[in-house]
């Protein structure tokens, strides 16, 4: 399981925010300040062999848009138009991003239950710089933010887990509110998709180690897919939820067209199938539909901007062929 994609925890992702010493916090900064803030950084990261330096302000639209649907940039740093720098890795497993809540955002990804991996690889990067540049750093209460409740290490884990089961079942409040009464965080990635891709997140650490925040992020993961599975399995002979899988079985291969909402509640249905044992749907397919047809993706895959209704035929055409070549198989 650990660094591999499974059927439920698909990723994990570590960030690790700095701010630098005797630099006003990012809200305070003025618009000189900042360029000596993100030269200082480019200094650094500019020469880096790991890292590609992309000027957002000089890409098509589309760019910011499909990095941020991937999860490599947030939507915040996507949508500032003072966010002209980002350093991207070419395995796209790790992300720079200048002003994004801190002076420097270092957000790194590896596939599957790994989060002691993307925290390597994170604080490596951090280290790369706080070796050049000294953080704002107190030996009482550690790195030092402009809110007062992210003192401490700067880092943030996530897992990143498909609990459609769960949702089905109505069952995702309740569940996210007892992971809420041990500190950790349960949301939907992105409400607009209309699937059941959740985070689960240490939004701070607790003021614990950065180790200890993987460790428990993982165990709790481990619980929660548990969880899932276990949910699954009840719904092997429930004739309301197999009637459901088939209907979407059925638009996924007879649809002329799909909307990315559309296209994703559908594949979540069927990826609780799989995992109730019901479908013998691939899940890397399923994770490529996912992953390579939403809107701004599409359209940096053709290098230039897709208009919805070509989107939207593209999109369920590609469906239908993964899923009627699986009736071929």
């Amino acid at each position: 399981m650990n660094g591999t994609r499974n059927d439920v925890i698909t990723g994990s992702a570590a960030t690790v925010c700095r701010n630098f010493a005797g630099v006003p916090f990012t809200h305070k900064l003025t618009g000189a300040g900042r360029d000596r803030v993100a030269g200082a950084i480019d200094s650094v990261l500019g020469s880096d062999p790991g890292l590609r330096r992309i000027r957002l302000d000089e890409t098509a639209g589309y760019i910011p848009a499909a990095l941020c649907e991937r999860g490599i940039i947030t939507k915040s740093c996507a949508a500032d138009e003072k966010t002209a720098v980002v350093y991207i890795s070419p395995d796209e497993r790790e992300a720079v991003t200048p002003f994004d809540g801190a002076h420097v955002r270092i957000r790194a990804f590896a596939p599957g239950l790994d989060c002691a991996g993307a925290l390597e690889r994170a604080l490596s990067t951090a280290q790369e710089l706080e070796n050049r540049i000294p953080a704002a750093f107190d030996p009482e209460y550690g790195y030092l933010f402009s809110d007062p409740a992210a003192l401490g290490t700067g880092v943030t884990a996530e897992v990143s887990l498909h609990l459609g089961s769960l949702a089905y079942r109505g069952r995702l409040a309740e569940t996210a509110a007892a992971f809420s009464k041990l500190g950790l965080s349960l949301k939907p990635l992105d409400p607009s998709r209309g699937d059941s891709l959740c985070l689960l997140s240490d939004p701070l650490g607790a003021g614990i180690s950065e180790e200890k925040v993987c460790s428990n992020l993982t165990a709790f993961a481990l619980q929660l897919a548990d969880l899932e599975r276990r949910t699954a399995a009840e719904l092997k002979n429930d004739k309301k939820f197999l009637s459901r899988a088939a209907e979407s079985l059925g638009r996924l291969e007879t649809s002329t067209e799909l909307t990315y909402a559309e296209m994703t509640r559908l594949l979540g249905v069927m990826r609780v199938a799989v995992i109730a044992g019901v479908s013998d749907a691939g899940l890397d397919g399923i994770d490529r539909l996912l992953e390579e047809y939403s809107p701004a993706v599409m359209s940096a895959s053709v290098g230039y901007r897709l208009d919805r209704h070509t989107r939207d035929v593209a999109r369920a055409a590609a469906a239908a062929r993964y899923f009627r070549g699986r009736d071929n198989d």
